[in-house]
C-alpha cells in the first residue's frame, strides 16, 4: 500500500489543498524595513554614506529572502527542490515563523478570515515545507504549498485524496520535468463562499516526491504558476 494512503498523510494532502481557501491578505506582500531605517541625528556625510549602503543591503536581503532568493526562485527545504515563484509573491517557511513566534501578517489576516486563530494556522502548518502567497482577489489570496512525502503517488491516490476532501477532480497530466516525471492533477474546490482553482502536482525527488500545492482564484492564474513550476522545478 502506498505511504500516501491513511488519516495522517491525507490531512497532509487536505491541509496542502485547503488551508490558505479563505486567505484575505491584502497586504500580503509586506516587508518592513523601517526598523532598519532610523539613523543619528549627527552624522559626517562619509558615515551617512556607509550607513546608507548597509541599509540598502539590508532591504535588498529582506526581499531576496522573502522571494526565496535574489534570481526570483523558492527553495522548499525539506522537499529537496527549487522552483521559480511570480513576481511579487512573499515566501513564508513556516517553521522559521513558529520557531520565532512572529507571525506575518499574511498568516494573521488569513487565520481571522478562517474564524481561527493564528496558533491554530500555525499548528496546522507545522508539516509544511514552505508557503507562497501572491495577489489577493474578491478576498482570496492566491497560494502555493509544499509538503515533502515518503513516497511518489499514483494517479489514483492523488483523485482519491482530493475527492475525500470534496475537491471536483478534474483529470491528472504526466508532465516532463528536470526531475523526471510529474503529475498534474486539475481540481476546484468550494469553501465559504468561494470556488478555489487548484493543482496538485507530484514531483519526483531522490527522497520521494514534493506535493505542491497551487491555489488561485480563477484558473488562469493556476495554469500560469503551475505551468512556471514544472518548467524550473530543479533540486534544491
Amino acid at each position: 500500500m502506498s505511504p500516501l494512503h491513511g488519516p495522517r498523510a491525507l490531512a497532509a494532502l487536505a491541509t496542502a489543498a485547503v488551508l490558505a481557501l479563505s486567505a484575505c491578505g491584502s497586504d500580503s506582500e509586506q516587508t518592513d524595513t523601517s526598523s532598519s531605517s532610523a539613523s543619528s541625528e549627527s552624522t559626517s556625510p562619509e558615515d551617512s554614506a556607509t550607513s546608507e549602503s548597509t541599509e540598502a543591503s539590508e532591504d535588498q536581503s529582506s526581499d531576496d529572502e522573502a522571494e526565496g532568493s535574489d534570481d526570483g526562485t523558492a527553495t522548499a527545504k525539506k522537499s529537496g527542490v527549487s522552483f521559480d515563484v511570480p513576481d511579487g509573491w512573499t515566501a513564508v517557511d513556516p517553521a522559521e515563523v513558529a520557531s520565532s513566534g512572529e507571525a506575518p501578517e499574511a498568516l494573521k489576516e488569513m487565520a481571522e478570515a478562517q474564524g481561527t486563530t493564528t496558533d491554530q494556522l500555525l499548528e496546522a502548518m507545522k508539516n509544511m515545507d514552505l508557503m507562497l502567497v501572491g495577489e489577493t482577489t474578491n478576498d482570496f489570496a492566491d497560494n502555493v504549498n509544499v509538503l515533502a512525502s515518503p513516497a511518489m503517488p499514483t494517479e489514483a491516490d492523488l483523485k482519491s485524496q482530493l475527492e475525500q476532501i470534496s475537491a471536483k477532480v478534474e483529470g491528472t497530466e504526466t508532465v516532463e520535468t528536470d526531475l523526471g516525471e510529474a503529475l498534474d492533477t486539475t481540481y476546484s474546490l468550494s469553501a465559504g463562499g468561494t470556488t478555489v482553482q487548484g493543482r496538485m502536482l507530484a514531483v519526483p525527488t531522490d527522497s520521494g516526491a514534493a506535493m505542491i500545492t497551487v491555489s488561485a482564484s480563477d484558473a488562469g492564474t493556476a495554469d500560469e504558476v503551475a505551468t512556471e513550476i514544472l518548467e524550473s522545478v530543479d533540486k534544491a
